[in-house]
Order: C-alpha cells, then sequence, then structure tokens
C-alpha cells in the first residue's frame, strides 16, 4: 500500500486524502515518540493512551486511504481532543499538548464533503475545551509535576510541531485553490473558444466575426482606417460534397480555412460566415491591396491539391469585394461584396471580384 496513492480515492477528494495522511502520519510518529517520552517520567495513564493513539492514527491512515475521510477525521478529533485533556490533566497546560488541537480546524476546512453541522461541532467544541483547559489549569494543580525547563521544551517542540503541520496544510489548501483557480481559467477560456470559434475550421464564427467587425468600424469611424470586405465561396463545394461525403467536405473546409489563416495578414479579421462561404474584414487595406492579397490566397487554394481518400482532388475559390465607407451600413457592404461574388461566379468562378457602389443597394432581410 502507497500511503500517499490510493485507487480508492476521487478526484474531488484526492487533496484532502493527501494533506490528512501526511498530518496522520506525523500524528503517528509523534506519539509513538511521546509514548517514550512518558515512559520516561513514569507518566503510565499518558504512555497507555499514546499506545492507544498509535492505532488510531494508524488506522486513520488507513481508513483514509481506503476513502472513508469522515471515519478518520473524527477519529483524529476524538484522540486529539482527548490526549490534550489527559496532558492538562496530568502535567499541566504548559506542557503545549493542547495546541494540536488547532490541526482539528484546517482539516475540516480542507474537506469538503463534510456536512456543516459536522463542522461547526468540529470547530467549537475544541475551542470551548481549550478554554476550558486552561482555566481549570489556574485553579487545580497537576498530578505529575516535571521539571520546568523540561516542561518548556516540551511545550516548544509541540509548537514547532504544530506550526510545521499546519504550514504544510496551508501549502496543501493554497495549492488546491490555485490550481482549481487555473482550471476556472482554462475551462473559462475553452468556453470563449467555443462561444466564439467554429468548431470545424477554428476560425471566428458569423457571431463572433460580426462582433469584431463592429469593432473595426468603430475605429475606423474615429481614425479612418482603411477596411475591406470580402466574402469568399468555394466553387462547385456541393457537387464535391455529395460526390466524395462530407467528411471529405469537412476536410476541404478546413484545407481552405488554414490557407487563408497563412496567406491573410495576422491583422486581418477571418471567419466562416456559413456553410462553404467565408468573409475576411482586410483591416488596413485599399481595394487594390485588398485584391492582390485574395487573389494571392485564390491561386493558393486553387494549386494545392488535397488528397481525398488517395485521390488528389483540385478545388477553387471566388471572392467578391467591397471597400467599406461611411455612406454604407455594414450589412451594404456586404451586400456589394455578396454582388460581386455573384458576378465572379456568373463569368466563370474562380476569380476575384471588387465592386465600386456607386449607390447604395436595398438591404432585404
Amino acid at each position: 500500500m502507497h500511503l500517499f496513492r490510493s485507487p480508492y480515492i476521487p478526484s474531488t477528494t484526492y487533496r484532502f486524502f493527501v494533506g490528512a495522511q501526511l498530518v496522520f502520519l506525523c500524528g503517528l510518529a509523534l506519539h509513538a515518540a511521546f509514548i517514550f517520552l512518558f515512559a520516561y517520567f513514569a507518566v503510565y495513564e499518558l504512555v497507555l493512551f499514546n499506545i492507544l493513539s498509535v492505532l488510531i492514527f494508524s488506522t486513520c491512515l488507513y481508513v483514509n486511504y481506503k476513502g472513508m475521510h469522515t471515519i478518520g477525521l473524527w477519529l483524529a478529533f476524538f484522540e486529539a481532543t482527548t490526549h490534550a485533556a489527559l496532558c492538562v490533566y496530568f502535567i499541566g497546560w504548559d506542557s503545549g499538548f493542547a495546541v494540536y488541537m488547532l490541526l482539528v480546524a484546517p482539516l475540516v476546512f480542507l474537506y469538503t464533503k463534510m456536512p456543516v453541522l459536522q463542522k461547526a461541532f468540529a470547530l467549537i467544541f475544541p475551542a470551548v475545551l481549550y478554554i476550558s483547559m486552561h482555566r481549570y489549569s489556574l485553579t487545580v494543580d497537576v498530578v505529575y509535576h516535571i521539571e520546568e525547563s523540561t516542561l518548556y521544551f516540551i511545550k516548544y517542540f509541540n509548537m514547532v510541531s504544530t506550526m510545521s503541520i499546519l504550514a504544510y496544510l496551508s501549502f496543501v489548501y493554497s495549492n488546491a485553490a490555485a490550481t482549481s483557480e487555473a482550471q476556472l481559467q482554462a475551462a473559462s477560456l475553452e468556453l470563449e473558444k467555443m462561444a466564439t470559434t467554429d468548431t470545424l475550421t477554428n476560425l471566428l464564427n458569423r457571431r463572433a466575426l460580426n462582433d469584431e467587425i463592429k469593432r473595426e468600424i468603430a475605429r475606423h469611424n474615429r481614425m479612418g482606417t482603411e477596411l475591406v470586405f470580402a466574402l469568399g465561396d468555394i466553387d462547385n463545394f456541393k457537387e464535391i460534397n455529395d460526390q466524395n461525403g462530407h467528411l471529405n467536405g469537412d476536410i476541404i473546409l478546413k484545407k481552405v480555412a488554414q490557407t487563408m489563416t497563412d496567406n491573410f495578414r495576422r491583422g486581418d479579421l477571418i471567419g466562416r460566415w456559413g456553410g462553404e462561404e467565408f468573409l475576411v474584414l482586410l483591416v488596413g487595406a485599399n481595394l487594390k491591396q485588398a485584391e492582390a492579397a485574395a487573389e494571392m490566397v485564390r491561386l493558393e487554394i486553387e494549386n494545392s491539391d488535397i488528397d481525398l481518400d488517395g485521390q488528389p482532388i483540385s478545388i477553387t475559390i471566388t471572392f467578391g469585394l467591397c471597400a467599406y465607407n461611411k455612406q454604407l451600413t455594414i450589412d451594404e457592404c456586404l451586400l456589394h461584396a455578396d454582388k460581386g461574388l455573384y458576378e465572379g461566379k456568373a463569368a466563370g468562378k474562380n476569380r476575384v471580384v471588387s465592386v465600386k457602389p456607386e449607390a447604395r443597394l436595398k438591404v432585404v432581410n
């Protein structure tokens, strides 16, 4: 049995398991040492109880390993409170054994599965007992008198031991919190990516692209940044999809998306607009520059054979372009780009067609 690895522990309580195991192991080792300490001072009542304590912490290690954390916690709770009370009664408050009850609180909070009422009892009872034992020690003499310098040495040892275990539990807790926070951040980023990214192509989806376009339009209105919309549509995609199957169609879409990502500039916005249609907003480019960029992508796609089930297939794409200006709305600019795309398809496909609108087109919803 590996004390710090167990097949019985789910991920939800693994951190508690590791933290508790070390505390129980320290408890076992300390009480084994206390057997010899109390035997040296001939306090045989505490010798017997510390033999029981060793058995209790051995049981704690075992039940915690088996995933029965609540049993282990309550056994440790019983041992810590009873041992503290007996030590105060037999050798006095100045022995410092009462401080071990402080270890109950971090263990209770580290174990998230314990009911609230049980946690409250596990915290309130030791506090009441701690105060009561101190008040008792002020009025009642001890059963066994130990030399004051030796008693203080024992007290300092107990304080250092408790502080060391508390520091370890704090590390476990803070590490668990940091891990949980990192997992939440990763999950949040993943959810954000899922909400804004087309799962097939890893491009921006239509909703996210719309949001980004609005931001660029706002910047254009402030700074006059040149913008060009490029609407691209894979030629004959329906026929290719029908002949080769939808899985191969997905391969084509991913290949085209990757080609666009590799060849348009980093600052350009690229998204899947729907089906086999892609929309690119070229930021800081005039119409001539946008035509050159779209032509380069068109040639790259035309010259790249895609392997489908061992058979190379050539695909082409047609682009319709329209430069944005303040006289147009976004929808009107997209309509002009779509008009250029339609003209390119009608003229034989596999080409780049720009539209310079002289009049505003009617937006049809």
